[in-house]
């Protein structure tokens, strides 16, 4: 293999793995968790401030957490439910735990240890929310948007939500950080180690710091609302770019004195001069520059944020609506199936009833099956294709009965045990045999044909209908039956489906072929 088929197939494989559902929340778990890990043994001098250091915890991070990774990708790949299951236990209750409990054994090689000490309850809980996520991600029927679930995952994954949780976990964190120390500014720097014992010892202290920091992210968190429900929502929208600047300018100058003065007013705050305090500046100054450049950075920060979930959420919003168009389009087409058959078959059945026909039972009891099925399973949204070839064979039965001897009826159809296999849109294929019969059969007054055939290919359904046209009878469209078939079809499908009609001088043809679905199986 030369060099530009070794380079072409790594790109390739790269393109893959960038495609898979769990790629990117993996990779941004393992170096948010290999980034904090070091910041928190660098902070605690465990490790020294190094390049070489950083590599060798994101590389253990890495390497040890290969197995999660492997059973993560085969648990959304694979079509069985059972060895998806056993994937994800091994992920999230087996792996990480005796990874962790291995490290702590006297028997256990010092460099294992070395390299295991990285593998903490944070990487786990961080795997776990990127396996979380992928699996979502790969599998969003598992949670219907008309769920209480989905809707409050939905929430959750908000940015607004998201910006708020962020806000309480920074202001729990450094309570917990702060809670051991009455005074902790006066003890500066503080070493950024949280110690659960001395928090439940001190839990007056954590609370009042954890009001007191979230009460400070608040107002942070304020200027990212009134950014994106004043300035980008009313001015931006309403105004334009210029408006939105000379608004920004505005925001800046009004709320930076006035968030430093509030800040300082805080009992955490309740420090001597040249002791630095929690406001941005650090300082007692109101006007101090870097005041007022953490307000224009959460500023110029959160606006492409803002703007790129706003333009998604205009984007589903927009998809929603299509969907609900298409969905309520083919509830009017399937609709219009059924008073058109009715209408033809009561026809039929009033003409036998005038002649006291003898069939006029089996008649009643052939459209009683097949109204049946109208009413009960034409509403749902798939049915099997056995029960669709049931109502297709109902209806076939009828017109022979009623015909008679007038017409010579040819019909093959698949095997039942083959097509429980498989789901269809219900009422979907009976237009072409009411348009054969209707145009084809009913106006001849001479011997006449319909050979109708359904054959299944390795999930290809294959439908040929062929008829015979009365002289002198000239068929442009082939009715409503056809037309609302085409349409349906599209609208189901796209361009994964077939549909040829080719009328001729004695003859009309319609050819349909179709990919079916799968049913899901109820146990493995």
């Amino acid at each position: 293999m030369n060099d530009s088929n070794l380079a072409l197939t790594a790109k390739q494989r790269l393109s893959n793995v960038l495609k898979k559902s769990w790629f990117i929340p993996v990779l941004s778990a393992l170096l948010i968790d290999s980034h904090t890990r070091f910041w928190l043994l660098e902070v605690d001098g465990s490790v020294d401030n190094s390049l070489a250091g950083y590599v060798f915890i994101m590389a253990a991070v890495a390497l040890l957490s290969v197995p999660c990774i492997a059973c993560l990708n085969f648990a959304l790949e694979t079509s069985t439910k059972t060895k998806m299951k056993r994937a994800l236990v091994v992920i999230f209750l087996i792996y990480p735990p005796l990874l962790i409990a291995l490290h702590s054994q006297d028997a256990v090689p010092v460099q294992f240890q070395l390299l295991t000490e990285h593998f903490t309850e944070q990487t786990w809980l961080f795997v776990l929310a990127a396996g979380i996520v992928a699996y979502f991600k790969n599998n969003p029927q598992t949670l219907p948007y008309h769920t209480p679930a989905k809707k409050w995952f939905g929430l959750l994954l908000s940015l607004d939500h998201v910006c708020v949780l962020l806000s309480v976990l920074w202001a729990l964190v450094f309570a917990a950080v702060f809670a051991p120390y009455d005074n902790p500014l006066m003890h500066q720097p503080i070493s950024f180690v949280i110690d659960t014992d001395s928090v439940s010892q001190n839990l007056t202290n954590f609370l009042s710091y954890f009001i007191q920091l979230l009460f400070i992210a608040s107002l942070w968190l304020s200027v990212f609302f009134i950014n994106r429900y004043l300035l980008i929502r009313k001015i931006l929208g309403s105004h334009g770019v210029i408006y939105f600047v000379l608004s920004i300018a505005c925001v800046i100058v009004v709320i930076t004195p006035l968030y430093a003065a509030i800040m300082l007013m805080l009992p955490i705050n309740a420090v001597p001069e040249g002791i630095q305090n929690l406001t941005s500046g650090g300082g007692q100054y109101l006007f101090d520059r870097q005041n007022y450049r953490v307000i224009f950075s959460i500023l110029a920060i959160s606006t492409p944020i803002i703007l790129a979930f706003e333009r998604q959420e205009q984007e589903t919003q927009v998809s929603l609506i299509k969907q609900a168009q298409t969905e309520t389009e083919l509830k009017f087409l399937q609709q219009q199936v059924n008073p058109h058959f009715l209408f033809n078959t009561l026809n039929n059945l009033y003409a036998l009833v005038l002649k006291k026909s003898e069939q006029a039972p089996d008649v009643i009891m052939q459209l009683a099956n097949l109204l049946q099925y109208t009413v009960y399973e034409g509403q749902k949204e798939m049915v099997e294709l056995s029960q669709e070839i049931d109502y297709l064979q109902n209806y076939w039965a009828l017109q022979s009965i009623r015909l008679g001897n007038k017409a010579t009826l040819e019909g093959t159809w698949p095997n039942t045990q083959d097509a429980d296999d498989f789901k269809v849109p219900p009422l979907l294929l009976i237009n072409i045999l009411e348009n054969a019969f209707k145009h084809g059969i009913e106006p001849s007054d001479e011997t006449c044909f319909l050979r109708f055939s359904m054959a299944l290919d390795a999930g290809q359904l294959i439908v040929d209908c062929r008829n015979s046209i009365p002289d002198g009878t000239s068929i442009e469209s082939g009715g409503v039956g056809l037309t609302n078939l085409e349409r349906r079809l599209y609208l189901l499908f796209g361009n994964n489906v077939s549909l040829k009609v080719d009328p001729s001088e004695n003859e009309w043809k319609v050819h349909l072929t179709m990919t079916l679905e799968r049913k899901e199986l109820t146990n493995d």
